[in-house]
């Protein structure tokens, strides 16, 4: 079973040139496996046992970028980590659960690697 998160900004939208860099860095990935759709790129780590063509979907939007993790490995814990740490620095954001907005996430906690 898969888990949804919401990368959102703390108040406000994503701003066009912040949306820009982030599917310009998802792009650049070694992850990268295609993009979709406008906006929605798909990541699969080269050391996935998964059958699926991804093991995290992302879909860059204009108020958010939802992230929907069907295998949590390094195309999750380092890629996704990077694209949180590269929207954190250009302005205050959160990590919702997708399946309860309410509760807010710790990157630190979300992004450990297990072990």
């Amino acid at each position: 079973m898969g888990r949804e998160y919401r990368i959102k900004p703390v108040t406000g939208a994503l701003s066009p040139s912040t949306r820009e860099r982030a599917m310009t860095s998802l792009r650049a990935l070694p992850s990268f496996v295609r993009e979709q759709a406008p906006g929605e790129l798909w990541l699969k780590d080269r050391a996935s046992t998964s059958t699926w063509a991804y093991d995290v979907r992302v879909f860059v939007g204009p108020d958010e970028v939802l992230v929907e993790v069907s295998s949590a490995t390094g195309a999750f814990t380092r890629d996704v980590a990077s694209l949180w740490a590269q929207l954190a620095a250009e302005g205050p954001m959160q990590i919702e659960d997708g399946d309860d907005p309410d509760e807010i996430l710790d990157p630190a906690r979300l992004f450990r690697v297990p072990g």
